[in-house]
């Protein structure tokens, strides 16, 4: 949602619904670890939201990244490729079936 809640609302909320305000301390911080939920602290009171907006941003972010590291290994690949390319130059079999010997 987009709502913002305190520390305090959450456990009381949840302690309606039955669960033990042990576990939602867990879960909170759990959450804001895993970047789910956003914590912020203001004043004497800690805050936690969580909105969709965010979220997206954060998976195209994730998806740019990715994008960059396969083009990064594409031009690895391309540049391994041309060296090998250039090593076997003078390497190649001839009609007996063996192969020449590089001059250094």
């Amino acid at each position: 949602t987009k709502d913002v809640f305190t520390e305090k609302e959450i456990i009381s909320l949840a302690g309606k619904a039955g669960v033990s305000s042990g576990a939602i301390q867990e879960t909170n911080e759990s959450l804001v670890d895993d970047n789910l939920v956003t914590c912020g602290k203001i004043g004497g009171s800690k805050y936690y939201w969580s909105f969709p907006a965010k979220a997206d941003r954060d998976q195209l972010n994730k998806l740019e990244d990715l994008k960059k590291k396969v083009e990064l290994g594409k031009r690895r690949l391309e540049s391994s490729k041309n060296e090998l390319a250039e090593v076997r130059v003078g390497r190649e079999e001839n009609e007996d079936g063996d192969r020449a010997k590089k001059l250094q």
